[in-house]
């Protein structure tokens, strides 16, 4: 009897090659029984004499006679999550495996991975297989932009070709999540409430995350670049600023103007100080900063009387003069009365011009202050000072004390006759 060994020395893609050696005994008898090592009966013929010089090609082995199995070849899917950028989203993440590239029917395997981990599908058997992620969606503060897939024989898609060279192989796949962080913006508005026609220019300094915005913000469509945070705004002119990423803190200051006073409110709040403060997020993705200013004003009467009857007089005139040229002369009227009216805030000196025919006109001066607080008059301290009235030379007030009445401030001045 002769011996032959069958061994298996290549199998089908993707599959094993089989570790099992048969032993094949062959007898002179054709057609004899013959039984393997691993005690699978084979029918064994031969079509030439037996003779030392036997080889394989001369037997026949017929279709019934041997049946190899092979397996197939099977890894693990390594799947690791990945999120750019980082603070973009956390948690977990869950993730289909189908087969073939259909995903319409159901997943073969389903994993969940967190955000910058890995997660591990064993026993994957050798074949092609697609990588399906269920849709995150937007976080807080970003806008889910999709998901590409990078590693070993993987598509951006997620297809893989899985193709373990040996059994118990590991193939990498990276999934990386992108985001594009989500953004608000922001709107400075200024209204003068009782100056119609005010062309005054209002300055605010914009810090956008602490530092001083740089940057372009638009005003009735014309876009303007800042200076060093700074951004300007007439009465009823809104500055906006777009593209301001989500959980950026903001905070607008005015220049003070002493001219004016001035309200502050966050989308209708209003807000104590120079300051209106807030974050941009989904809250308050398009925050208003509102500036409101009150051009202040003040009144005041100039009552002019006879100063030894106290009668009221006529035809006198008061002249009051201030910075910037500002000179406004007022006669009094027929009761007596000099009226002052919206003066803007400053410091002014009021005199008498003209006294009333057959009285000596008034030499005192005052000091009239206009400001948030309202009206203040006081008389100008004399040349002669403190050394005057000790020596007597300083005459007596020939006024009273400014007092309210009426709710405007007025001021009684005496005249005597020539």
């Amino acid at each position: 009897a002769t011996h032959y060994y069958l061994k298996e020395i290549s199998a089908p893609a993707g599959y094993q090659v089989s570790t099992t050696v048969y032993d094949l005994v062959v007898t002179e008898t054709a057609g004899a029984v013959v039984s393997a090592t691993d005690n699978t009966t084979y029918v064994v013929t031969h079509t030439t004499p037996h003779t030392a010089a036997l080889t394989s090609s001369a037997l026949t082995i017929s279709e019934h006679a041997a049946t190899i199995n092979n397996s197939l070849r099977t890894g693990t899917l390594r799947l690791t999550k990945t999120v750019s950028p980082i603070a973009a989203a956390s948690g977990n993440f869950t993730f289909n495996i189908y087969s073939g590239t259909n995903t319409s029917g159901t997943p073969l395997r389903t994993v969940t991975v967190a955000a910058g981990s890995s997660a591990d599908v064993a026993n994957l058997s050798y074949g092609t297989y697609t990588i399906a992620e269920d849709d995150p969606g937007n976080t807080e503060n970003y806008t889910y932009s999709g998901v590409t897939y990078s590693g070993t024989s993987v598509t951006s898609t997620g297809v893989v070709t899985f193709h373990p060279a040996a059994s118990g192989d590991t193939i990498n796949v990276t999934a990386t999540n992108t985001y594009t962080i989500r953004t608000g913006s922001l709107t400075v508005s200024k209204t003068v409430d009782n100056h119609t026609g005010d062309d005054t220019q209002f300055t605010f300094t914009v810090k956008l995350g602490g530092s001083n915005y740089n940057g372009s913000y638009t005003v009735s469509g014309t876009s303007y670049t800042t200076d060093n945070g700074r951004i300007t705004l007439k009465d009823g002119q809104s500055a906006v600023i777009n593209g301001i990423p989500y959980n950026t803190a903001y905070t607008v200051t005015e220049t003070a103007n002493d001219a004016y006073t001035t309200t502050y409110s966050a989308n209708g709040a209003s807000v104590a100080g120079y300051s209106v403060a807030g974050t941009i997020n989904s809250t308050t993705p398009a925050p208003t900063a509102a500036f409101t200013n009150r051009y202040i004003t003040g009144s005041f009467n100039v009552v002019k009387k006879d100063a030894s009857n106290h009668a009221t007089l006529t035809e006198a005139k008061f002249l009051l003069t201030g910075a910037n040229s500002f000179s406004q002369e007022v006669t009094v009227n027929a009761s007596g009365v000099a009226s002052f009216t919206g003066i803007p805030a400053g410091t002014y000196t009021l005199s008498e011009s003209q006294g009333p025919d057959n009285y000596v006109k008034s030499n005192t001066e005052w000091t009239v202050t206009v400001d948030a607080s309202g009206v203040a008059i006081a008389k100008k301290t004399s040349l002669l000072g403190g050394i005057g009235d000790f020596l007597g030379l300083t005459p007596p007030d020939d006024f009273t004390a400014p007092a309210v009445v009426d709710g405007t401030l007025s001021m009684d001045v005496y005249n005597s006759h020539e």
